[in-house]
């Protein structure tokens, strides 16, 4: 029994647009309602067969999935590649925040050590006194 699960990408186009899914096998059948309202059953390939078919068939319908594949194929690589760069952008930005955050917070915890030092000194000078050189008067 095979324990591993891939997910094999299915590129499909039920009408203008184009639409990617996660599979887990070359076919996958589905019940897909037209725009007549009616239900059909649909048979949906993986992208690896896709490719490997659409790109070795010497036809006429060869050569037009050839030229409708190619830049779908390049608009979603591209947009993967967008994708990616964004996500490292985001991530590294997340990390550098977090790097500055620990360090306010270390700055912070240095100020209110501070703060508490000074708040201490304040309170031993505002302390009254018996000053050196006045003593109260002895009685004899």
């Amino acid at each position: 029994m095979n324990n591993k699960t891939t997910g094999e990408i299915v590129l499909y186009q039920p009408d203008e647009t184009v639409r990617l899914e996660v599979m887990d096998s070359v076919v996958a059948n589905f019940a897909t309602t037209a725009a007549d309202g009616k239900v059909y059953q649909v048979e949906y390939y993986n992208l690896d067969v896709i490719i490997s078919v659409g790109y070795r068939v010497k036809s006429k319908s060869g050569t037009k999935f050839r030229q409708w594949a190619t830049p779908v194929l390049r608009e979603y690589l591209l947009k993967g590649y967008v994708v990616n760069q964004r996500i490292d952008q985001v991530e590294k930005f997340a990390i550098e925040t977090e790097r500055r955050l620990f360090e306010a917070e270390i700055e912070i915890a240095r100020l209110n050590q501070a703060l508490a030092e000074l708040t201490e000194r304040k309170r031993e000078l505002d302390r009254p006194r018996n000053p050196i050189g006045f003593l109260k008067p002895q009685n004899h």
